[in-house]
C-alpha cells in the first residue's frame, strides 16, 4: 500500500491531533509509535555532552540578529 516516494497512505483530517498508521501503513518504520517527548532527557543529556566536548554550542543571537545574519532573498547575510 505504500504510495510513490515511500509515503504512507492516509487521510489529513483537520479534526485528529495526530495521525495514527496500522503497521502495515508504517512499512519499514514499524513497532510501537514513539514520541519525541519520552526522548526529551536523552537528547537533552546527549546536546550537554558534545556541548561540553566542544562539538556544539549554544547560539545566544537575539531574535533581531538573527534576522540581521540570516539576510534574505535579494540580500546575503552577515558572516
Amino acid at each position: 500500500r505504500w504510495i510513490q516516494r515511500g509515503c504512507p497512505p492516509f487521510d489529513v483530517d483537520d479534526s485528529v491531533d495526530a495521525v495514527e498508521l496500522s503497521e502495515e501503513d508504517r512499512g519499514p518504520w514499524y513497532g510501537p509509535v514513539r514520541k519525541t517527548s519520552d526522548y526529551f532527557s536523552l537528547i537533552y543529556d546527549a546536546a550537554v555532552h558534545l556541548i561540553e566536548r566542544g562539538e556544539a554550542f549554544v547560539d545566544e543571537l537575539t531574535a533581531e540578529e538573527m534576522r540581521e545574519y540570516r539576510g534574505t532573498l535579494t540580500e546575503a547575510g552577515k558572516e
